[in-house]
């Protein structure tokens, strides 16, 4: 039982990561939105530049940070020695 609390632990230090990454994507879709209002003929441009090297950079550490949660969470029920 004590290694399945280490393993929950870990599991939600990881969880809090991903509110770190729903805070920086709040940020910076924030300056974007406020860049576009500064300049808006530059809007389409910012859009994929936003999506490309933004989003989908944190999409993929979000999917891992999660993968890597639900790993430690099941370690032991995978790992069960009968």
């Amino acid at each position: 039982m004590r290694g399945l609390q280490n393993y929950s632990f870990c599991a939600a230090l990881l969880i809090l990561g991903l509110a770190g990454i729903g805070i920086g994507i709040g940020i910076s879709g924030g300056r974007a939105i406020e860049a576009v209002g500064r300049q808006p003929f530059i809007g389409g441009e910012l859009t994929q530049f936003y999506v490309q090297y933004i989003l989908l950079p944190e999409f993929l550490l979000a999917l891992v940070l999660v993968s890597f949660a639900v790993y430690f969470l099941l370690k032991d029920v995978w790992n069960k020695d009968e």
